[in-house]
């Protein structure tokens, strides 16, 4: 029984060490696509703004432009996007919904396109083509939003490349601060586990991972990026309440967030709270 109590030690020990693996990748924006609509400005000022915008954007090649009225459809918009795949989409919300309620939706064309096209989407503030105008001079501070840290690579590689060499990156990572007291209060109820010790040392190792493989991706970005920032916020706390306070302390330019969850067709539930509540900030959902 000790042998087996000190192997199990001896593996949690190791495990604990191990950081996971991060492998930078360049990401670059070949072509991009805007999508208007009927009541929309001229695109060009926009694709101008944009340019100044990002360091990703100003190096696009390509720039094409999607208009979509009232007879377009989803659909349609998609086959569209197929039949180029643009690296990057640009758009903003409730593209020709006059009449829906802004603050409880991002609109049928971004709630579908997030979901069905494989490309990241540069969602603007507000819900009209102004947008643009509400961008700030450079994406300099970027927030990147997820609740597993240690899955989000390619968030970091596009934030990267939105921001340039010069960039301030936080890799955020929230444990929901609910489902934390619901593991507790179930461990409670097993006489064998000494509550207080599992208490300190749960929280502990969940920010721990994220903590560990923040510091390993600043280490690998250093390599390439000498004068890019990159540091790790984890906590506990109610997500969106958490990550609202990090955009407005931090004054964020850009959030990055994952919308893509393998279980679901719908919007991966953290990103969509967010975008639904930080309408004013430039969103890249990936």
């Amino acid at each position: 029984m000790d042998q087996l109590k000190n192997f199990d030690e001896f593996s949690s020990i190791f495990r604990r060490s191990v950081i996971p693996h991060f492998q930078f990748e360049t990401w670059k924006v070949e072509t991009a696509c805007l999508i208007v609509d009927q009541n929309s400005a001229e695109p060009e000022p926009v694709i101008e703004r944009l340019k100044t915008f990002s360091p990703a954007l100003a190096e696009a090649h390509e720039w094409k432009t999607i208009q979509v009225d009232k007879s377009s459809t989803v659909e349609s918009v998609e086959q569209q996007l197929a039949a180029s795949l643009p690296d990057l989409i640009v758009t903003w919300r409730h593209l020709c919904e006059t009449q829906m309620h802004p603050h409880h939706s991002l609109g049928v064309y971004v709630d579908v396109l997030t979901q069905v096209v494989p490309r990241p989407i540069l969602l603007l503030p507000g819900e009209c083509s102004q947008g643009a105008e509400k961008l700030p001079p450079k994406c300099q501070n970027i927030l990147i939003a997820t609740d597993h840290a240690i899955q989000e690579s390619r968030l970091i590689h596009q934030a990267v490349a939105m921001g340039g060499k010069e960039a301030s990156i936080i890799l955020g990572h929230v444990e929901d601060d609910l489902s934390y007291q619901r593991y507790l209060q179930a461990i409670e109820r097993i006489p064998e586990i000494n509550t207080e010790i599992a208490a300190e040392k749960l929280l502990s190792q969940l920010l721990h991972d994220a903590d560990r493989f923040g510091v390993h991706v600043a280490e690998q970005l250093a390599e390439q990026y000498p004068d890019l920032t990159l540091k790790t916020e984890t906590m506990l706390g109610h997500r969106v309440q958490t990550f609202r306070k990090l955009v407005e302390s931090q004054q964020t330019d850009l959030l990055v967030m994952n919308t893509k969850d393998q279980d679901q067709l719908a919007m991966h539930g953290l990103a969509y709270s967010l975008s639904i509540e930080l309408r004013d900030i430039a969103q890249l959902l990936v």
